[in-house]
C-alpha cells in the first residue's frame, strides 16, 4: 500500500490580475469576451504544442498565427490609445467646472481576473484600460465636454474595436486547432484568408527572405534583367526628350559699341556719383597718350573704381574731339 495519496487533479500556473469593473461599457466588454480570449489564447498557444508529431510538424504555422493574434493585441492598444489622448487633450482644453458632481456607480464588481497565458493577461491589462477610459468619458459628460451621443458613440467605438479582436483571435486559434487536430486537414479559407492579410503568407508557408540569393556575389540573373530594362527605359526617354530653343543672342560690349553710332545716347554715358568733386576730376584729366591715374582716387572706393574709369575716359574721348 502506497504511503503517499495519488494527486488526481494536475496543477498548472495561471496569473491573476485584480480589476474593479464599474462601467457598463467594461462589464458588458468583460462578459462579452475576456473567456474566448483566454480559451483562444490557451489553445493556440499552449494546447497546439503539445500534439507529439502533429505539433512538430505544424510549429512554423503556429508561430505564424501567433504573430497575428499578437499584431491584433497592438492594435487594440493602439485604438485605446488614440481614444484617451483624443479625450485627455479635450478635457485640458475644457473650461474649469466651478463644482464638478461627483460621479459614482451603482454597482461595481472587484474581482481578481484568472488566465492561463501571458498573452490573456495582456488583453486583462487592456481590460483595465478600457475601463479608465471609459470613466474619463463619464467625467467629459459629466462635465458637459462631450454630450450624450457623443459620449455613447465613442463608448460603442471602444467596445467594438475590442469584440472584433476577440473574434480574429477566437478565429485564427480555432482554424490552427482544427489543422493540428485533423492534420491533413485542408486550411478553411477564412483562416487562410486571415493569415495572408496580417502576415502576408498562407498557411505553413515559409516567409520571403529579406534579400533573394543573399549568398551570390554578382548580380543575380533577375537584377540584370531589371537593370536592362531601366536602362532600355533611360535611351527611350532620352530619344523623345523635347529639344528646347537656343538662348536668343547677347550682344557682346563690342558689337553695341560697333552699331551705335559715333555719338552715345544719354543711357550710354555713366553718370557720376554725386558726391564724386566734379573739379577735381576735369583736373585729373590726362593729356593725350597719358594713362588716368584713377587709383588713387578711387581707392576709397572699391565699389565704384570702374564706374569711375569709365566717366574719366568718355571725357578725355571728348575733350581730343
Amino acid at each position: 500500500m502506497a504511503l503517499n495519496p495519488l494527486i488526481q487533479n494536475p496543477s498548472r500556473a495561471v496569473f491573476t490580475y485584480p480589476i474593479t469593473l464599474s462601467t457598463y461599457i467594461g462589464i458588458k466588454t468583460y462578459n462579452r469576451t475576456f473567456n474566448r480570449i483566454d480559451a483562444a489564447f490557451y489553445l493556440a498557444q499552449i494546447l497546439v504544442r503539445v500534439q507529439g508529431s502533429a505539433s512538430r510538424a505544424y510549429e512554423p504555422e503556429i508561430a505564424q498565427v501567433n504573430v497575428a493574434m499578437n499584431q491584433e493585441l497592438q492594435r487594440l492598444a493602439d485604438v485605446i490609445t488614440t481614444e484617451a489622448n483624443t479625450l485627455e487633450n479635450r478635457l485640458k482644453k475644457a473650461p474649469t467646472h466651478p463644482d464638478p458632481a461627483p460621479i459614482r456607480y451603482t454597482h461595481p464588481a472587484q474581482m481578481e481576473l484568472v488566465v492561463r497565458t501571458p498573452k490573456a493577461g495582456q488583453y486583462a491589462r487592456l481590460l483595465d484600460r478600457l475601463e479608465h477610459t471609459a470613466r474619463r468619458l463619464d467625467t467629459a459628460w459629466s462635465l458637459q465636454v462631450i454630450d450624450e451621443s457623443e459620449q455613447l458613440q465613442r463608448s460603442n467605438t471602444l467596445f467594438r474595436a475590442f469584440n472584433r479582436a476577440c473574434g480574429v483571435i477566437e478565429r485564427l486559434a480555432r482554424g490552427l486547432a482544427q489543422r493540428v487536430r485533423e492534420d491533413d486537414r485542408e486550411p478553411a479559407p477564412a483562416y487562410t484568408e486571415m493569415l495572408i492579410k496580417r502576415t502576408g503568407r498562407g498557411p505553413g508557408a515559409a516567409p520571403e527572405p529579406a534579400v533573394a540569393d543573399e549568398n551570390a556575389s554578382i548580380m543575380t540573373p533577375t537584377e540584370e534583367e531589371n537593370l536592362q530594362d531601366m536602362e532600355a527605359l533611360a535611351v527611350d526617354l532620352e530619344a523623345h526628350t523635347p529639344v528646347t530653343d537656343p538662348s536668343p543672342a547677347v550682344e557682346t560690349e563690342g558689337e553695341a559699341d560697333a552699331t551705335s553710332g559715333d555719338e552715345p545716347s544719354s543711357e550710354d554715358v555713366p553718370v557720376l556719383p554725386p558726391e564724386t568733386d566734379t573739379a577735381a576730376t576735369e583736373a585729373s584729366i590726362p593729356a593725350d597718350g597719358e594713362t588716368p591715374a584713377v587709383e588713387d582716387a578711387t581707392a576709397d572706393r572699391p565699389g565704384r573704381t570702374q564706374r569711375l574709369r569709365d566717366a574719366l575716359r568718355y571725357s578725355a574721348e571728348r575733350a581730343t574731339v
